[in-house]
């Protein structure tokens, strides 16, 4: 019985040490996602870093030529400007990403068949490292919301 009993204790010990170190927030994102999965992971552990647990929006700038800017935030302009973000991963923290801003802007890329915009948060560029920067692409292609980093 008491041989039974360690067995237990030892299943449940290597139970949460598992879970404790697969979920963990502060260590980078898990392993195994491919380069779109670590571009929302860090996206999210940045808006949990700058929001913490506050209900974010992503609100459209519609104020200029091209397509509309959008950016992150947790105030609400309207119903036809904000939506809320919805986070993939509830937990992620200290992010790769950084918000900057640039001497130079990054800039847009409008196409016959689409466009890649830059994200910002509280007006602020997203950089994703090394001269990248984090955009959206709308238009032709997939039906959802794509991002990614590029110059």
């Amino acid at each position: 019985m008491l041989r039974r009993s360690l067995l237990s204790v030892a299943a449940v010990v290597t139970a949460v040490v598992f879970l404790a170190t697969s979920c963990s927030s502060g260590s980078g994102p898990p392993s195994g996602l491919t380069a779109y999965g670590r571009v929302i992971w860090n996206l999210d552990a940045l808006l949990h870093d700058v929001f913490g647990h506050q209900r974010v929006y992503v609100n459209y700038d519609a104020g200029g030529p091209g397509p509309p800017r959008e950016n992150f935030s947790t105030r609400f302009i309207a119903e036809a400007a904000s939506r809320y973000y919805i986070f993939t991963f509830a937990t992620a923290r200290s992010s790769a990403f950084r918000t900057v801003k640039p001497a130079r802007p990054p800039n847009a890329h409008v196409g016959g068949a689409g466009w890649a915009m830059p994200l910002t948060l509280n007006h602020l560029y997203i950089s994703c490292g090394h001269g990248n920067w984090l955009y959206a692409h709308g238009g032709q292609g997939p039906a959802n919301w794509e991002l990614f980093c590029g110059r």
